[in-house]
Order: C-alpha cells, then structure tokens, then sequence
C-alpha cells in the first residue's frame, strides 16, 4: 500500500476585523477539500478583539472540516485577549 504525504495548508496573518465575516470563506473551503491538516499562523485578527474572534471562527466552522492548530501572535498576546482567544477555539473543537 503506497503512503499518501499529508498535506499541510500553513496559513498566517488572516488580519480579521468586525467586518471581516465571510471574507475567506471560499478560501477555507478549498483548504478544507485539498489539505488535511490547517495551521493558522501569526496575527490571526486585527487587535484580538473578542468580536474578531468570533467572525473569524464563525467563517472557520461553515467552511473547514479538516483538523486545525492556532500559532497566537501579536495582535493576540495580550494576556486576556490571548486566554479568551484560546478557550473560544478550544470551545469551538479547535486546537490553540
């Protein structure tokens, strides 16, 4: 049986606003039929604002199906921003 390479779409620096939803849904969709792992790198939303979080994640349950894993980064290092952040993912099945 021959071994299938696992296919690994590294993503970073989504930069989501409030006003982001539905953005990259079409993009995260195509991810989700050609990768079976999703890394999300770097500044994930603009300031890490719970709102941004949320669109973001929203966008992320209606369009992705494979695993994922979050890499937090600057616009999310703030202490509280960067605990809400993590148990929002963590909440929605997600890994941070």
């Amino acid at each position: 049986m021959a071994k299938r390479a696992l296919r690994i779409a590294a993503t970073a620096d989504f930069h989501y606003g409030k006003h982001s939803r539905g953005t990259l849904h079409e993009a995260f969709a195509e991810i989700s039929s050609n990768a079976d792992i999703m890394l999300l790198c770097g500044d994930l939303t603009d300031y890490g604002l719970p709102e941004e979080a949320e669109a973001l994640v929203a966008d992320i349950r209606a369009a992705v199906n494979i695993p994922m894993l979050a890499v937090l980064a600057i616009t999310t290092s703030n202490r509280d921003n960067q605990n809400w952040f993590a148990r929002f993912l963590m909440m929605q099945g997600q890994r941070a």
